[in-house]
Order: C-alpha cells, then structure tokens, then sequence
C-alpha cells in the first residue's frame, strides 16, 4: 500500500516536470518565428497599416456626413412645427367614443385631446337626459386631459335605452366653436324615482311632523335615509348665509321605508331656536338624501312637495313647565328633573323621551343632541326599558346613570356643553307634544371627564330578526371584559350581563335573542284550574335555546295596569303545568325584572306559587343568587339545577388511574423501579469482568 503512494507521487512529479518543459520550448519557439516573420514581411505589414488607417478615415468621413444630415432633418423638422403653430392650421378637440353604463349621481371623466390654435378648449358645458343640470356638477380638466360630469339623480329618470351626452365646447370669451355627441349613458332597466307625497304644514315645534313618500325601484330604490334638509323657497329670498334646520340619521329625524314615513322631531326644530340663532319664518322646502339597495348615495327633493313654515308658538293654558334645575355628570350618578304638572287636556298623562340638545354651536364635529326614549322609535342614540323613569306624581323624570354615560363616553363626537332638555309628553286628551327648557324653567347638564366609578354598559339594539351572528357574539365577550353588556330586543324586552358575565356558551352560527310576548289569557295553554284571566299578565316564550352567554337580569315590559303590583314568574311545561322559579317582582314602569341563565318557556301571575298549589321553589341547587327587586327567593328558572347546567358526562377513572389516596400501590411501584436500577448495575459489572 505504501509503495502505491510512492508510485503516485513520483507520476504526479513526472508529469508536472514534462508539461513546464513543453512550455519553455514552445515559448522559444514561438519567438523565433516571430522574429522571422518580422524580418521577411516588414514591406507587407506596411502596405497593411496604410490601407486600415484609410479605411478609418473614410468611415470617420462618413459618420460626420450622417450627422450633419440628422442635424438639418432636426432644424426642418422644428422650422415646421414653428410654422403650424404660428400659421392658421387650427384642429378641433377630440372626443374618445364611449358607451357608459347609467348608474344615479355617478361622476363620469371623458377623455379628450384638446384643440389647437383658435380651438384650444377654455370651458365646456354638458347636457343630456341622464345628466346632472346643474353647471357645478361638469368641468374640464387640462391636466389630466378629461371632462367630467355627474349623471342625473332626480325625477327626470330615463327608461330603458341609450341616451346621448352632449358636449358643448368653448374658446376664450364664452363663444361656442364646437359640439360632440360622441358619448352615450346606457340605461339598462326602468327605474321609478322616488315621489314625495305633497305635505305642508305650518306649525311652531310643538309636535312632530310626518312626511311621506313612495319609494324607488331599480336603481332608485331607498335602503336608507340619511339626512334631512330644508331650502327656502320663497321667491325673490337670497338664502345666502342663513343657516337652516339639517338633520342628519343620529338626530332629527327618524324614518321607516316600508311605511314610507319620515317624522321631523320637533324637538330637533326646537333646536334651531337657539339664542341669535332662530328658524327663519319663510316657507321652507325638504329634501332628504339616501343610501339605495345599490349602495349608491341620492338627493330627492321632487320639486320640493313637502313644505313647512315656522310660526312662534302660543303658549296654551294649562300647559305643563320644567323646574329650572342645573346638573354637573360624570356617570356616576341618575339626572333627576322635575316638572309642574299640567291641568285639563294638558296634565300629562307619560312622558314619552328626554332629549338634551347643545347651545354650543362652535364646536366642530359636536355631538348635537342624545336623547332617551321609552319607545323603539330607532336612531342612534335611542334607548328603551327602565333607562327613562316617570313619576307622574311627584312630577319627578329620572335619566339613569348607565343610559347618559353609553351615549356621552361612548360618542365619537365631541362634547358641546351645556346641554338643554326637552321632553315629549303624552297629555290627557291623548295628544303628543313637547315641553321645553325656557326663560320659564330649563333643565341643563354639563357633561364632565368620566369618573372611574362610573359604571359603563354597551347596549346592543337588534334587529328585526333579533338575532346575533357567531362573530358579533365574540366581539360582545370581548367588549364584556371591560362594560355591562344590554342586548335589547325589538319587543322591548332587554337581557343584561354584568361585566366579565358574558360568554360564549354554545358554537352557533346564529345565535336568536327573539321572544314572542302573549297577553290573551286563553292562548296561554296553562293546566292550572286556579288561575283565571284577572291573574294573568303574560306569557314569554323564549327563541334561544338552552344556556343563556351569563346570568342576565332580564326586563320584560308588561301593561302599565301592573304598575306596583307583585308578579310571579313561572316557567310553562309542555303539558301546561307550573313550575316555580323563585323569582317575582314588584312592576314598576311597566317593567318586570327578573334574572335566569336558562331559557324555556314562562309566564307572569298575579297569584303566588302557594295560591295556585305549586311547590315552592326554596332556592337549593339553582343558578340564580340574591334576592333583588323584592324577589321572593334565590330561585332558578327551572327549579333544579340539573336543568339549568348543561350536562356533564361523568368519566369513572378509578381503573386507570390510582386513587389520591392509596399510598400502598405507590410504594410498591417505587420498590420494584429501585430493584430494577440494581440488577441493571450488577449485569454491566458482570460483562466488564468477562471481557
């Protein structure tokens, strides 16, 4: 083996020595032939020089003449351009054909190369069916080389078809040189505009005003209705800084598109009567603008058919006034406001919202007004329930604590204090109207910074569906960690979660708050011969299934005939038959409160569980603790806790694992892993000694 690499290196060697001794010998010989050749062939490679030094020249020769060439085509070519320019060849603007697809209110840029010389484009005009008609709503842009137009949105709505868009071109001086109709807007269904139905009214702010309308269709078809504003229509009026009532969807107005209804509030009216600030007494014209089932954005005034005229108001005998009172709020404590009460058509017989509206009027991006309201009258800042407490007889309106801080702290506007309430009343001889904040008497609040004892509560208003999807119910558990959690139903009934009391319980898509409310006795199904329908105030049936996200205080609105009086809640078996759940309360407001984790179907009487001979429910085993509003014990709303907890399947593990308890077993495992540990060290002692 080692004479194999002796071999190998001495071949390596060899070779190496051979291939430097080729080198050298070629490299002598290479230089003598070239000194040879230089000797033999010096006359040649002198001929050869000359010709290649010629051959440069004369290229060199004929690149200069090309460049003096370019450079004259150059110096004709601008001398033209001068001479168009200068010279009388003017060209008209062009047009870039184009079919455009209608859609309301749609800002449209049409390419076009603009004139030269006496047709160079100063301003533009554009008409047509489909296209907006006011002269703001067009222009021409010389930079980006378009002209652009809005398309129509009001009640000239084409049918089906192709329409052309007129274009009117102008030099300077406003003299017309050109016209194209190279561009057409395609309609491509019949559309119905929206109508306004002729409405007037002339009226101070007392009451509420109610428009109507029909809705659109196509591409006119309303989803929503976003502001509300009024013009001044008078002839002859510049209305040229006057400043007009204009109601956007979180204050003013309320609407409903499927009865066609837009109510003005006439506390928002009111709102424009503020110190320097007054409605102007000229006859005024609404207009409103929307969101269609399109999504697109529209104005509809209709040849302004709705009309108000503001008049002073008349101060009418009996009426009712606020006592003049002043709050500092920082979330920690109810507005209580009181009022004198009015006499004959006018005492007031409910009072229906509280509205608070600003003075301040500078401040940017305010938050105009907020208002509490017993009814579901929509609106982004409109509550129900017990947020709102009357008393018609100490003359005494409570603005819960709770209700004020979600519409304040959780406002992205900004605070425009002080603010000055008004309140809409139900009176005796079954009107409506308003009280408000005057010289007479006034209820004012500033709102402060929020106190870190303030309690703050998210309240979720539903739909119509009054369901909640999977998604939105994680949002609801995460804003929980921080607020009270209120999910208010279109019924009025309210579920309230406590902080940190709300979780997802159930892995829904959707997840049904609804409830179906029923007050004739004989619908109820109770199989109970004890009660009649002078003990029956109402059955709730629930549409969520099984276990509720938290314990939630649930308020169930009942008839105001209850008022004071104690109810019992019973939950309703299949078979009619009743079953106590430890919880009743005293009605106050038309509210009944009561609390539960679980939900079936239930019912409120007058009667106790001892009058109607059902066993009593004595707070063992249940899910519900405290007794609060007068509740009769710590109850659950099944009467077993076996019902209201979900079921649990039970593992018996004491065949696979040993007992906590069982010490022997233990020991005995830990001896025979000692033993094990010294027979494997004796065995490998045994090898080493054999080896």
């Amino acid at each position: 083996m080692r004479n194999m690499k002796r071999w190998k290196r001495l071949l390596a060697v060899g070779m190496c020595s051979a291939m430097m001794f080729s080198m050298s010998v070629g490299v002598s010989a290479t230089e003598k032939q070239d000194t040879e050749e230089m000797v033999v062939e010096d006359g040649a490679e002198s001929a050869l020089l000359g010709a290649f030094s010629a051959g440069i020249s004369e290229e060199k020769a004929g690149f200069e003449e090309n460049d003096k060439e370019s450079e004259n085509d150059e110096n004709a070519q601008n001398e033209f351009v001068e001479k168009k320019v200068e010279g009388e060849d003017d060209v008209l603007p062009v047009v870039e054909p184009m079919s455009i697809e209608y859609v309301p209110r749609e800002r449209i840029e049409v390419p076009v190369t603009n004139g030269t010389g006496k047709y160079e484009i100063h301003q533009v005009k554009v008409e047509g069916e489909c296209v907006e008609r006011d002269f703001t709503s067009y222009g021409y842009d010389s930079e980006k080389g378009v002209i652009h137009f809005l398309t129509s949105n009001d009640t000239n709505v084409p049918q089906k078809g192709d329409y052309p868009v007129t274009i009117h071109f102008y030099k300077e001086g406003d003299e017309l040189f050109h016209t194209s109709t190279d561009v057409t807007i395609h309609v491509k269904t019949d559309s119905k505009p929206v109508v306004l139905k002729d409405t007037s009214y002339t009226a101070d702010c007392s009451k509420d005003l109610v428009y109507r309308f029909e809705n659109g269709t196509g591409v006119f078809e309303l989803e929503e209705i976003n502001v509300v504003g009024f013009d001044i229509i008078d002839a002859g009026v510049d209305p040229y800084g006057v400043e007009l009532p204009y109601f956007t969807g979180r204050s003013g107005f309320i609407y409903d598109i499927e009865k066609g209804t837009v109510t003005i509030k006439g506390d928002g009216l009111q709102s424009y009567n503020r110190g320097e600030r007054k409605i102007p007494q000229n006859q005024l014209g609404l207009w409103i603008r929307g969101k269609t089932t399109q999504g697109r954005i529209i104005d509809v005034h209709d040849g302004y058919r709705w009309t108000f005229k503001y008049e002073e108001p008349e101060k009418a005998e009996g009426m009712p006034k606020l006592v003049s009172q002043s709050y500092t709020f920082d979330g920690t404590q109810d507005l209580v406001f009181m009022f004198e009460n009015g006499s004959g058509d006018y005492a007031v017989k409910d009072v229906i919202r509280v509205s608070f509206w600003t003075n301040d009027l500078d401040v940017d991006n305010r938050l105009d007004s907020f208002w509490l309201s017993k009814e579901l009258s929509g609106g982004e800042y409109v509550f129900s329930g017990d947020i709102l407490v009357a008393d018609i007889e100490k003359g005494q309106v409570t603005c819960m604590d709770y209700a004020v801080s979600a519409v304040v702290y959780n406002s992205k506007y900004t605070i425009a204090n002080p603010y000055h309430a008004a309140i809409l009343c139900e009176f005796a001889n079954g009107e409506r109207g308003y009280i408000y904040s005057d010289e007479q008497g006034a209820w004012e609040v500033e709102v402060l910074p929020m106190s870190p004892n303030a309690v703050l509560r998210h309240i979720e208003t539903l739909e119509e569906d009054n369901q909640i999807s999977k998604e939105r119910m994680q949002e609801l558990v995460e804003i929980s960690k921080e607020k009270d959690i209120i999910i208010r139903t279109t019924l009025g009934l309210s579920y309230v979660f406590k902080k940190n009391d709300f979780k997802m319980t159930e892995n829904k898509d959707v997840y049904d708050f609804g409830v179906i409310l029923n007050t004739d006795f004989s619908k109820s199904g109770i199989n109970n011969s004890k009660i009649t329908a002078e003990d029956y105030a109402e059955d709730i049936k629930y549409k969520f299934d099984g276990q509720l996200p938290g314990k939630a205080e649930i308020n169930i609105p009942v008839d105001s005939k209850w008022n004071g009086k104690k109810l019992y809640y019973f939950e309703r078996k299949s078979d009619g038959t009743l079953e106590d759940t430890g919880e009743s309360a005293i009605v106050a407001n038309g509210v009944c409160k009561v609390s539960q984790s679980h939900c079936s179907n239930y019912v409120l009487l007058a009667k106790s569980p001892k009058e109607l001979g059902v066993t009593e429910n004595t707070g063992n085993n249940n899910n519900n603790t405290g007794n609060n509003n007068n509740q009769s014990g710590n109850g659950n709303t099944q009467g077993s806790s076996n019902n209201l907890n979900p079921q649990i399947k039970t593992v018996d593990t004491t065949k696979t694992s040993p007992k906590t308890g069982d010490n022997n077993r233990i020991l005995l495992f830990a001896v025979l892993c000692a033993c094990s540990c010294i027979a494997g060290g004796f065995t490998l002692k045994a090898r080493r000694r054999n080896r």
